[in-house]
């Protein structure tokens, strides 16, 4: 063995038979081995290497370059190896840069030693090794199929048969068929052509599937799987985690699919868990392997396989509407198109109308966006509609349905049992049986005899096939019965509807409804109108006043409890009343019906062949009807035609309508009804007479009663007089219009009603009452009760013992010779007791009361009131705030009144007789005033502007000559009748007429007693009494014109007193207030003076002025 090193010439170098070492250094060197095995390293410059026998070496280990060797070609480039020639050649060891090696056909040996080096060993059983940085087998020009694992540095197949391989971290392959696995680095792997695999293995890989259908597994890492041309498949199913991969993205999320990026991909497979797959816009395959995996093709036809495991089927990003079946296992529509599908149990629609349909397991469907149309088929499903104005089917099974916004509807179409849906609660039955249902609108039943029940928003309700029962519930409802005979249900409506069949509906549950192909109606609990059509209906009325109609068709029509109203119409119809008091209408029947209420029997027109039971009453139609009661009360109106109407045993109310009728009560109390009749009637049941308006041409019998007209009726009862049996009563009610009632003889029970009506009791104790308006209403003999009602009334006991209310109104009652009771109610009113012990009672208003003979009670109520009371009577003013009641004793002389010292409201009147005897006493309370000299109407001045004398109170104040406003402090009232004036002309008034007193006083009229002084003033009166103003009696002044004495039927005289003696100004002239003096004091009450010194303990008061004598007012006024 020997060592040749040259120099920096182009040296030759001959190695001997060993083993050389032939190192050429610089320049053109050509190095020999010979025999052995030979170690060469030509250095820098184009050398020639040659080995010759033995197994030689090529060494570029001190290149300061990369450099490229072909042991096939024998050149050499780069580095050291730049201009190389080799031959001989069986081993090369490469740079510390990154070099490119390759072997020939031979077993060779290549040594990539430091750099990132790329080695092929071609032919032979090789030995590569690459050493140190990211390494590169290549087998790129082997035909045959390699296998290379770089974690077990395995190899074999076409040029790697025989090879051994370490230190690499990225693999080509051949042509051919190739398997390439990577270790637990980075590795690089490139299949280039042939259908390859690639596993990658732990670490971020890339794998680059090259031409052909490859297989590339990424393994842990995020890995970059490029499939390259043909059709490729990123294979996920070692990962153990779930994988997310989207082709269309290029990306990978989860599992050993975390990080990826994948390009050029066409079939991909998911992991044995829950993974999610979905594809770009070409053809994919997209396996989702086991696992409950969620796959979406995107755009493309693609092949999409579920897998073991609940597989959903997604399509949510589809531009168009997909249809799937998963029985059928075929999609189309939108990204569907062209999809083949197997191994899914749900789907996810897209955001627009989606037709999916599932097979016999249970599956789930999300509709998303638009109108779709989900149909679970068998199996326990759930479907949910998302957005849009879904149909959700769920089929057999326990299913959760959930409509999801939008109007949903719930379709049960295909159920052969009866379902039971209620929109609110739940559903049972058929194929509703187990379901949970939500968000739904709009319901759709099967072939069976279904209960389908809206909520309280607007429902469509489809009953379908069968005997369907559909209830809409509160909201503006659509209810198509479908085929069958079905029913519309508004029992539980809390408000009475009204509904017509083949129409619209109204009130209650029934508001904007609208019903098609609906047979039967069921109302509610209360008020209801049920209208039929020309079917066969039937109608059922429940509780409440309802009013069935049935139409044309043999219909069924029952009322229920409450007074119902039944027209079967035209066909023969089953009619039952029920419970209540119950009306059986044959108003539309144009030819006569004769209808009995005792046997339930119908016939004629309308009526024909119908079936009737539980009436109360009956209404006849356009012909001449004959209707018969029964025991019962009943109530007939007959219509137009001259009708024959014969009541039972019962109360009946008889009401024959146009035309001249034949009426017979019968038994009990029985009434005539003319309140419809179009004028008004006079009706005399004493003598069978009925004329005018609706009952002209009647014929009467056996009633005790009438209902008078809208206009001037004349009722006239039944006079008994004579008669053994005294028990005849007549009750009438004469309505509007000013009616004239007459009851004769009987205890009678009349009442106006509206306007002004007379109404007299006559005979017997009657109730007798005006009602509204301005009646004149008579007891007449009996004990009565008589009552006004609204309305200015005149009421008029009569004989008897009798009550008499006057109601609102000013009204006059009157109450008769014995002990009555009176009471005005509201209004002012005026009432006289007559003779007897009477109760009077004012009521509200400023009434007048009178007792008339007899020991009297009186209360007065609230207002105002004047009471006229004598000896016996008790008479109450009673208490009302600011009231002032008065008791007038005018023509009660002589008395002396009482007052109670601690209430001087209270007190008692003693009447005396010739020798002052007492000869009766009155008891007063709550009386303000006591009437015994301003009169009524002449103005006094006060602060507030002129006030009517009769209005002042006291407390008030007074406008006054020298002291200004003053209070009053006491009021004196005495009411003088026309009989005491004319046996004492000195209790007659004084007019002054306006102007009298010169200078336009008074403004008006006035006047004032005899005895009451006015202000005069003038130089003369200064001249003759030394001052300017003095004080003359009015009948001093009757001289001159304009002063008279005048005669009135009453007068009431009115004092006021302050606390001095006051000028005042009345009606502008200035007048004295009242002085008590001897002449004054001596003409009052007892009671009166004391109540004037308890109040003024010195009565004497001072003049205001000098009062002149008459002959001085003589001198000063005479002209």
């Amino acid at each position: 063995m020997v060592t040749l090193t040259g120099g920096s010439g182009n040296d030759t170098l001959t190695g001997g038979t060993g083993a050389d070492s032939l190192v050429g250094n610089a320049g053109n060197d050509s190095l020999y081995g010979g025999s052995g095995n030979d170690t060469l390293s030509g250095g820098s410059g184009a050398d020639g290497l040659y080995g010759s026998t033995g197994t030689d070496l090529a060494s570029y280990a001190t290149s300061g370059a990369g450099v490229s060797v072909n042991l096939t070609t024998g050149l050499g480039a780069g580095g050291d190896a730049a201009g190389d020639t080799l031959s001989g050649i069986e081993q090369v060891i490469g740079s510390d840069f990154d070099d490119t090696l390759t072997g020939s056909a031979a077993a060779d040996s290549l040594y990539g030693g430091a750099g990132n080096d790329l080695m092929a060993g071609r032919g032979g059983s090789d030995l590569l090794s690459g050493g140190t940085g990211a390494d590169t087998l290549d087998y790129s020009a082997s035909t045959g199929a390699v296998t290379v694992n770089l974690a077990t540095n395995a190899v074999s197949g076409g040029d790697a048969s025989g090879d051994t391989v370490s230190g690499f971290e990225a693999v080509f392959g051949g042509s051919s068929t190739d398997n390439l696995t990577g270790d637990t680095g980075d590795n690089t792997l490139s299949g280039l052509a042939g259908a390859d695999t690639l596993f990658g293995g732990a670490g971020s890989d890339r794998l680059f599937g090259g031409d052909a259908n490859d297989s590339l597994v990424g393994g842990a890492g995020a890995d970059l799987i490029d499939g390259g041309a043909g059709t490729d498949t990123a294979d996920y199913s070692a990962s153990g985690a779930a994988v997310t991969v989207d082709l269309g993205l290029g990306t990978g999320l989860g599992g050993d699919a975390a990080g990826d990026t994948l390009t050029g991909v066409e079939v991909l497979i998911g992991s044995g868990l829950d993974d999610s797959l979905r594809g770009g816009a070409g053809a994919e395959t997209l396996n989702g392997g086991l696992g409950n995996d969620t796959i979406g093709g995107g755009a493309g036809a693609d092949s999409l396989v579920g897998g073991g495991g609940l597989d959903t089927l997604d399509y949510a990003t589809s531009a168009a509407g997909v249809t799937v079946n998963l029985g059928a296992g075929t999609v189309t529509g939108g990204d569907a198109t062209g999809d083949t599908i197997s191994g899914f149990e749900n789907v996810i629609g897209s955001g627009n109308g989606d037709l999916l349909t599932g097979d016999g397991v249970a599956n789930l469907f999300l509709g998303q966006g638009g109108a779709d149309s989900l149909y679970g088929a068998a199996g326990s499903d759930s479907l949910y509609g998302g957005d849009g104005n879904d149909l959700v089917q769920g089929g057999s099974g326990a299913d959760l349905l959930d409509g999801g916004l939008g109007t949903d509807r719930l379709d049960y179409a295909t159920s052969t049992a009866a379902v039971t849906v209620n929109l609110a609660t739940g559903a049972t039955g058929g194929d509703a049986a187990g379901d949970t249902i939500s968000g739904f609108e709009a319901v759709t039943g099967g072939s069976g005899n279904d209960s389908l029940t809206g909520d309280a928003g607007a429902n469509s309700l489809t009953g379908g096939g069968g005997n369907d029962t559909l209830a809409g519930g509160a909201g503006s409802d659509l209810i198509e019965g479908g085929t069958g005979t079905d029913t519309a249900d508004y029992s539980a409506s809390g408000a009475g509807v009204a509904v017509t069949l083949g129409g619209t509906g109204s009130g209650g549950d029934a508001s904007g409804d609208t019903l098609t192909g609906i047979e039967n109606l069921t109302g509610s609990g209360l008020a209801d109108t049920l209208t039929g059509d020309g079917a066969a209906n039937q109608l059922t009325g429940g509780q409440g006043n309802d009013l069935l109609s049935g139409g044309a068709g043999a219909d069924s029509l029952y009322g229920g409890d409450g007074n119902d109203t039944l027209a079967g119409g035209t066909s023969g119809d089953l009619l039952q009343g029920g419970a209540g008091f119950d009306v059986l209408d044959y108003s539309a029947a144009t030819g006569a019906v004769t209808v009995d209420l005792a046997g339930n029997s119908a016939s004629g027109s309308d009526a024909g062949g119908d079936t009737i039971s539980g009436f109360e009453a009956v209404i006849g139609g356009l012909g001449s009807d004959t209707l018969y009661g029964d025991n019962a009360a009943n109530a007939f109106y007959g219509g137009a035609g001259a009708d024959y109407i014969a009541s039972g045993n019962g109360d009946d109310t008889l009401a024959g309508g146009l035309g001249a009728d034949t009426l017979y009560g019968g038994a009990q109390m029985d009434y005539l009804d003319y309140s419809a009749s179009n004028a008004g009637v006079y009706v005399n049941l004493d003598t069978w007479v009925a004329l005018y308006g609706h009952a002209q041409g009647d014929v009467l019998s056996g009633v005790d009663g009438i209902f008078g007209s809208a206009y001037n009726d004349t009722l006239i009862g039944f006079n008994q007089f004579g008669l053994v049996d005294d028990v005849y009563t007549n009750v009438f009610y004469g309505g509007a219009g000013n009616d004239s009632i007459d009851g004769l003889a009987g205890n009678d029970s009349l009442y106006g009603g509206n306007d002004a009506d007379t109404v007299l009791g006559g005979a017997g104790d009657d109730t007798v009452s005006g009602d509204a308006g301005a009646d004149s209403v008579h007891g007449g003999d009996g004990n009565d009760l008589v009552t006004g009602g609204e309305g200015n009334d005149a009421a008029f006991g009569g004989a008897g013992v009798d009550q008499l209310y006057g109601g609102e109104g000013a009204d006059t009652l009157y109450g008769g010779a014995n002990a009555d009771l009176l009471e005005g109610g509201d209004g002012d009113d005026t009432l006289y007791g007559g003779d007897g012990n009477d109760l009077v009672q004012g009521g509200a208003g400023d009434d007048v009361l009178w007792g008339d003979a007899g020991a009297d009670t009186f209360v007065g109520g609230d207002g105002s009131d004047t009471i006229h009371g004598g000896a016996g009577d008790v008479i109450d003013g009673e208490e009302s705030g600011g009231d002032n009641d008065v008791l007038d004793l005018t023509g009660q002389a002589p008395f002396v009144i009482h007052r109670d010292p601690n209430n001087p409201e209270n007190g008692t009147v003693d009447f005396l007789n010739a020798q002052g005897q007492v000869t009766g006493q009155l008891t007063f309370s709550n009386i303000e005033t006591i009437v015994m000299c301003f009169t009524p109407g002449t103005r006094i001045a006060t602060p507030r502007g002129p006030v009517p004398v009769q209005k002042l109170r006291v407390g008030d104040l007074v406008l006054t000559r020298d002291h200004g406003a003053q209070p009053i402090r006491w009021i004196g009232k005495k009411q003088v009748t026309g009989a005491q004036m004319a046996a004492d002309p000195g209790l007659r008034p004084v007019r002054i007429g306006a102007g009298a007193l010169g200078q336009g006083l008074p403004l008006r009229g006035m006047d004032v007693s005899r005895q009451h002084r006015m202000l005069m003033g003038a130089a003369r009166e200064a001249l003759m009494f030394g001052t300017a103003e003095v004080l003359v009696r009015a009948c001093h002044l009757l001289h001159l014109p304009g002063v008279r004495d005048v005669a009135r039927e009453s007068i009431t005289y009115i004092h006021l007193l302050f606390d001095r003696h006051e000028l005042v100004m009345a009606e502008g002239a200035w007048s004295e207030s009242f002085q008590p003096g001897e002449r004054t004091l001596g003409g009052m009450e007892e009671e009166m003076r004391a109540e004037l010194y308890k109040l003024f303990p010195s009565l004497e008061f001072e003049g205001a002025r000098l009062t002149l004598k008459a002959h001085e007012a003589r001198l000063v006024l005479a002209e």
